[in-house]
């Protein structure tokens, strides 16, 4: 059983799961098909469609058909994940002597997310998963957690929908990348496409898919900024959401696009900002596969390990550092919410916390003596 990749001329690549004999199966086709059609991002669809080959064998192993699956085998599915892969091929009957799951609780949780949202999918077909669904979204009054306010015995009563199985994943902050890595990677590129590719996620926190789907003329370099706005783009590349945003870029910046623009795009006939400069489809919009293959070649070059993703991380990490608002931050990244931006941004470490305290000269006050 593999993910096998489609590629579609008029659109996005899409992904399906075949089995031994290299036949789609049929259920898991039909959802990826319709996760493609209704604009999810290939990335998404390619991450889901791995998460249900996993599901996929782990029901194969136990003879399990997929309308019959309980919450029961839900969490039976979670404790296989959490063995290493050796076990998990074996058909994980064997108790794991190591404490640490092989994979990440993160990655566990949003496996378990894209079965729930594929069930949801299958609910509306066959009724046969119903019970299932029942189960997974059962309501549970509001406010029953540990600790009730005062007088909540007098509120009306109402319920809120609450999934029956979960994992718990602990807050971590986002990776980030330091100054001198990112010149490091900078520095690393032979030629200015890639530096400028590099240089916008540093620049404006884009990412990786706005940065493929921008435009020439989204750049404007006399008012130094740059336009990131949902579009149909034939490389597939798609902005997250459906607001356009417009981000300050630096004199650096505009000089090293000019540059890149009159040095290497030339005479290119194309409206993309970043596109094939060699081989024999030049002009032909930069891929997923395009920024995959240059991150690989990159990471070698430099010596460590890096994401496209952690400049993102990197741009918002040190807005907040030097003391920008974040509702500030929140509109520059392009969030619908600005609670998006706190629950990924707002775990400072103890660090920011004491250097914020010193600013406001909160640890120096005499006001008391102690």
């Amino acid at each position: 059983m593999r993910v096998q990749k489609l590629d579609q001329p008029d659109g996005p690549p899409s992904y399906t799961v075949v089995d031994d004999v290299g036949l789609p199966i049929v259920l898991i086709d039909q959802y990826l098909g319709y996760l493609t059609a209704r604009g999810s991002s290939p990335n998404t669809v390619r991450s889901y469609a791995f998460d249900l080959r996993d599901f996929w064998t782990f029901l194969d192993q136990r003879n399990q058909t997929v309308l019959a699956v309980s919450v029961d085998d839900l969490a039976g599915w979670i404790s296989w994940l959490r063995l290493p892969t050796s076990l998990r091929a074996s058909g994980g009957s064997i108790t794991a002597l190591h404490p640490e799951p092989h994979l990440a609780p993160a990655t566990i949780s949003r496996k378990l997310s894209a079965v729930v949202a594929f069930y949801e999918f299958l609910g509306q077909r066959d009724t046969a998963v119903l019970p299932l669904l029942s189960q997974l979204r059962q309501g549970q009054p509001r406010g029953t957690g540990r600790y009730q306010p005062f007088l909540s015995h007098l509120a009306r009563t109402s319920t809120r929908s609450s999934r029956t199985i979960t994992v718990k994943v602990p807050a971590r902050r986002p990776s980030t990348l330091t100054a001198d890595q990112v010149q490091s990677v900078l520095e690393g590129c032979t030629n200015r496409r890639d530096r400028l590719f590099f240089a916008t996620l540093w620049e404006t926190g884009a990412r990786a898919s706005e940065a493929l789907g921008l435009r020439i003329d989204d750049l404007d370099e006399r008012r130094g900024t740059l336009r990131i706005t949902p579009r149909e783009n034939a490389n597939g590349a798609r902005v997250k959401g459906s607001k356009e945003r417009v981000v300050p870029v630096g004199l650096r910046f505009v000089r090293l696009a000019i540059d890149y623009l009159t040095l290497d795009y030339g005479a290119i006939n194309s409206d993309f900002l970043f596109v094939n400069l060699y081989g024999g489809s030049i002009g032909r919009p930069w891929t997923y596969d395009s920024v995959d293959d240059l991150v690989r070649r990159t990471r070698t070059k430099v010596g460590f390990y890096f994401t496209p993703h952690m400049f993102r991380h990197t741009y918002s990490t040190r807005l907040l550092r030097a003391g920008a608002r974040i509702e500030i931050v929140s509109e520059l990244l392009g969030h619908a919410d600005i609670q998006t931006t706190r629950s990924i941004y707002g775990h400072l470490d103890v660090s920011d916390l004491r250097a914020e305290l010193d600013r406001v000269g909160w640890l120096d006050d005499s006001v008391v003596t102690l």
